[in-house]
Formats: structure tokens, C-alpha cells, sequence
């Protein structure tokens, strides 16, 4: 889904979340259990915020997923299958 400046990830796996959420973030792991070292990021990430309106933009697509965006896609995939059998 497109969402103004790059886009967003939905998902519903912890880890993935969790990956997402860090790399958004320099890398930086999101341990509950302590200070970390802010220098010293899990990985090296970006520092991605979502102004109000790519939010405001991005809800307005999540509204489309099962409408438009889903059709949309199970159509692509099923053409890609003809082209390929070609």
C-alpha cells in the first residue's frame, strides 16, 4: 500500500512487527528491560516518521484493502500465471 512518503506494513507476526517497528526506528532494538545504548543499534535502520496526512492517506488505502487493493492483486496474479504458462 502506498501511504504518501513510502508506505506501511500490516501484518499479524511479532517478529515481523518487531523488525519493522526497529528499522523504522535507526535500528534500534525496543527492549522494556533497560537503557540501551542509543548508539549501538540492533542493525542499521532509518529514521521513518509518518507526517498526520501520509497517516491520514494511509488510513484512507487500509479502508480500500478488501474492496480494491485484494482484487486488484488476486487479478495480477492470476494474469502473471497465463503469461507464464505461455
Amino acid at each position: 500500500m502506498t501511504a504518501g512518503e513510502g508506505g506501511l506494513v500490516i501484518t499479524n507476526d511479532k517478529d515481523l512487527f518487531t523488525k519493522a517497528s526497529e528499522y523504522h526506528d535507526h535500528g534500534h532494538d525496543h527492549n522494556p528491560s533497560g537503557r540501551e545504548d542509543l548508539r549501538n543499534g540492533a542493525f542499521i535502520g532509518v529514521n521513518f516518521r509518518m507526517s498526520e496526512l501520509q497517516g491520514a492517506v494511509a488510513l484512507a488505502q487500509f479502508r480500500k484493502l478488501e474492496s480494491v487493493i485484494l482484487p486488484a492483486q488476486r487479478k495480477n496474479r492470476r494474469d502473471q500465471r497465463k503469461l507464464l504458462r505461455k
